[in-house]
């Protein structure tokens, strides 16, 4: 099954770009996400988190091992919701 790509408004925005990319190419990815005072690591496309912590630390730590086990990649958001980072695994 083919993911669908939403439009998005700017799409010279190299964060869009490279998401988009990833997602044409088939690949998953996990996101850090801030979520009601704490951090929850969300796979993309799902509703529900995989797990949630109370630092962004902790999350990221776990995002990074699911990430290495699925060869996917991790972004991490910062609290406006705006991707701060990006990793290939």
């Amino acid at each position: 099954m083919r993911k669908k790509i939403l439009a998005r408004k700017n799409l010279n925005n190299p964060q869009i770009k490279s998401y988009s990319k990833a997602v044409e190419k088939g690949m998953s990815s996990q996101h850090v996400v801030p979520t009601d005072g704490n951090w929850a690591v969300k796979k993309v496309g799902s509703t529900r988190a995989s797990r949630i912590f109370d630092t962004q630390k902790e999350a990221i730590q776990y995002g990074q091992r699911v990430a290495r086990n699925s060869r996917s990649e991790l972004f991490v958001h910062s609290l406006s919701g705006r991707i701060k980072s990006r990793q290939s695994y």
